[in-house]
């Protein structure tokens, strides 16, 4: 876990890391996971159960930080937030269980609150952290890159559950234009040759499709926009 000031947030592990170790223990663990099991999900070589390396641990703490699963004598268990964010058969409930694991983590709710649902962008994203946290820009560099990430990934999950955090205060004709996300395909520029496209939306500015984290975000996005389209037409 990394501080700053008067937050804790978790920058050794992702979300989708975290709900994974959960779906693991949950479907192939009867609900608990030794070390050693943990261990190598996450990509560890365990030669001896008893000497595993600290890095796993503090890995571990960082993505039970959700909230999914906490560690027992030699173990991780699953916790019922777990199981309600894994359901199946009903969506809504399993994007609840996702919301109230991310709102875990007070640096994402409260920067999702106070710049109502958007990520600034890098060049910002400095200067709003400070402003944020009460502590230097300068010194909030060092930190800048892990928390864009952390928000990146998290507030699409904030945006799927207005019931739980006021949705962004927007202009409602931007709201109501379908078109106001867009896909690219086509790389803009001269850019690194993983870059498989960008997603423009209004909510998260832009966000570059450079791996399968950052795809699975842009899924989200998508998946979430279909859902506000089909309620708004079944209204």
């Amino acid at each position: 876990m990394k501080t700053l000031g008067q937050y804790d947030y978790p920058d050794l592990g992702t979300f989708k890391e975290a709900l994974d170790m959960a779906e693991e223990i949950t479907k192939n663990h009867a609900g608990i996971i030794s070390n050693k099991d943990a261990a190598e999900k996450l990509g560890y070589k365990v030669k001896d159960p008893q000497r595993i390396t600290g890095s796993f641990y503090e890995k571990m703490k960082d993505l039970s930080s959700f909230g999914f699963f906490e560690k027992v004598r030699g173990a991780y268990k699953t916790t019922p937030l777990a199981e309600k964010a894994l359901d199946p058969y009903d969506s809504t409930k399993a994007n609840e269980g996702r919301t109230e694991a991310i709102r875990k983590i007070r640096v994402i709710v409260d920067a999702y609150t106070q710049w109502q649902g958007e990520v600034p962008t890098e060049h910002a994203f400095p200067a709003k952290i400070a402003q944020l946290t009460g502590i230097s820009w300068i010194e909030v560099q060092k930190y800048a890159d892990s928390l864009r990430k952390l928000f990146i990934e998290a507030f699409p999950y904030l945006q799927a559950s207005p019931r739980h955090i006021p949705p962004p205060s927007r202009d409602e004709k931007a709201q109501e234009d379908d078109s106001h996300m867009e896909i690219e395909n086509e790389p803009k520029g001269v850019v690194s040759d993983q870059l498989v496209g960008e997603l423009r939306t209004v909510d998260y500015g832009t966000l570059r499709l450079r791996d399968s984290l950052s795809i699975d975000v842009a899924i989200t996005i998508l998946q979430n926009l279909k859902r506000k389209i089909k309620e708004e037409r079944a209204s």
